[in-house]
């Protein structure tokens, strides 16, 4: 564990004195924090692929792994897969589990969300696919919730594909929906604000090689190159607004103080003072200068099909031309797309 509590130029890593019935030596597995617990799942033994889960509580203080036992059916054994916890909409509360590769060595399409009752028992939902879009197979990927999204990133295939979709499945319709390339697997990616950031892994030019550069991706911009995608988030937009001045309103009427609203076309929070933002097609701010005023800007090679400027649907075959490399004094690389 990462010690933090005496800032960022005083951390350390120490290591937690566990007891309990640990997962043990394992690779391929994946761990979300789904309050209070640690929960890892999956992964390969040495000596088989498995699809156990154990339970860390991380503020109890006692720091006792126990293995969880859940109810009805179960996804089957897998490693290289990803997981997230939802935290918006119906799935709320759900650790998500997505692909793998099962023990056949074979790739893996399937969606799996992990529930607790209130009644203290687990079992395990599998999600349904509505229109009839099967998801690609793949391992080694990643994936991160933008609100009720789950955006699927990179990985690989059963037949060795060079071209990865970004795939984004709506937990309240439960659709699925194909976006431009993204060509990278084993990499990490984690969501800020409205920007999927990912770092590191492989790609297929030279695939032997780690990378050390930072992508970072506009999902706002992103989701609105589909027609579907984009009528989705001006609904989640004018909910969020809706919900940030019902909230600024209470506020005001109680302490007659000023609320926060996350405003969704613009890719962070902002504050406002009995505005609201009401753009229908919103339009994130993507400028390099942002990160860094002081960058030299490259123009890099396209990520592969992307639309650019009004939405469109996801066969278009406009090349990605809003793809910038920014080297920040020789320590990493960030792509902005």
């Amino acid at each position: 564990m990462l010690d933090l509590s005496n800032g960022e130029n005083n951390c350390k890593w120490i290591i937690l004195p566990c007891s309990g019935n640990s997962p043990g030596k394992r690779y391929g597995h994946t761990m979300c924090y789904m309050k209070p617990y640690l929960m890892t799942f999956g992964g390969n033994v040495g000596n088989r692929i498995t699809n156990d889960i154990h339970l860390l509580n991380v503020d109890d203080g006692i720091f006792e792994w126990k293995k969880l036992e859940t109810t009805g059916e179960i996804p089957c054994s897998r490693m290289y897969h990803a997981s997230s916890v939802c935290k918006h909409g119906g799935a709320s509360g759900m650790m998500i589990v997505y692909g793998g590769r099962g023990e056949s060595s074979n790739a893996l399409c399937d969606t799996w969300g992990l529930r607790k009752h209130r009644n203290g028992s687990w079992d395990w939902l599998k999600a349904p696919y509505s229109n009839n879009y099967l998801p690609l197979k793949r391992y080694q990927h990643s994936m991160a919730f933008y609100h009720n999204f789950m955006i699927v990133l990179g990985g690989r295939t059963d037949d060795d594909l060079k071209n990865i979709p970004i795939e984004i499945y709506d937990t309240e319709s439960s659709e699925w929906i194909e976006l431009a390339f993204f060509n990278k697997f084993r990499h990490s990616s984690w969501i800020v604000d409205n920007s999927l950031y990912t770092h590191g892994g492989f790609d297929y030019v030279s695939p032997m090689i780690s990378k050390n550069d930072l992508v970072m991706i506009d999902i706002i911009k992103l989701m609105n190159t589909n027609i579907s995608l984009s009528k989705k988030l001006d609904k989640l937009s004018d909910m969020i607004n809706k919900s940030g001045q019902k909230n600024k309103e209470t506020t005001n009427n109680t302490n007659n103080t000023n609320s926060t609203n996350l405003n969704i076309s613009t890719g962070s929070a902002s504050a406002t003072q009995g505005s609201q933002n009401t753009s229908k097609n919103p339009t994130p701010n993507i400028s390099p200068t942002n990160i860094n005023n002081n960058n030299q800007i490259m123009q890099n090679h396209s990520l592969g099909k992307y639309s650019n400027g009004n939405p469109a649907n996801s066969n278009t075959e406009a090349q990605l031309n809003l793809f910038n490399k920014i080297n920040l004094n020789g320590k990493y690389n960030i792509f902005i797309l």
